[in-house]
């Protein structure tokens, strides 16, 4: 089976995926080289310049927007958002990037149509998250207070192995 890298996140996506399972990035999965050359025409061919580096390969284009599969993306978000709210009061272990606003775009959006009493219900699995978040990154969850610094620590990529709060949690393990 043939896997590839996300070029984001780093996770590994299988060939049967269009979009990456942690991040949501698409994925363009390169087939392997025929053995034959292409012989190019001269319609194709274009004149080399002198500071051109050979060994440089062109950045893959990324699956167009209106191609991604975007039904099954939103279907896994809830999903992994269900699974954040299943640990409730949980303040320990790690929470991936997608878990954590897979999660907060659910509670946004029924707290929004419910009103007050579904904030503060959902307030507690909201800190427990941001909690584990800041957990996935290698901070102590106290840096949740931090108004701006979470911000841009939630938006941070998650450390890669195990680090003093637990190994990694990937989005994928939830599904």
């Amino acid at each position: 089976m043939i896997q590839t890298k996300c070029p984001d996140c780093g996770a590994i996506v299988g060939a049967d995926r269009n979009v990456c399972p942690e991040c949501g990035c698409p994925i363009i999965h390169e087939s392997t080289p025929s053995s034959e050359p292409a012989s190019p025409t001269t319609e194709e061919s274009h004149p080399v310049s002198p500071n051109f580096n050979n060994s440089i390969q062109p950045t893959p284009m990324p699956i167009p927007f209106f191609q991604a599969d975007w039904a099954q993306y939103f279907y896994e978000c809830g999903v992994i958002g269900w699974e954040a709210f299943k640990k409730y009061a949980c303040f320990t272990g790690r929470a991936s990037r997608r878990e954590f606003w897979s999660f907060n775009l659910i509670c946004w959006l029924v707290g929004g149509f419910t009103g007050g009493l579904a904030a503060f219900i959902l307030l507690l699995p909201m800190i427990g998250v941001g909690i584990r978040r800041m957990h996935d990154i290698g901070k102590c969850g106290w840096w949740c207070i931090c108004p701006i610094a979470c911000i841009f620590l939630f938006l941070k990529r998650s450390d890669e192995g195990v680090n003093q709060y637990g190994s990694p949690n990937p989005a994928i393990n939830l599904l």
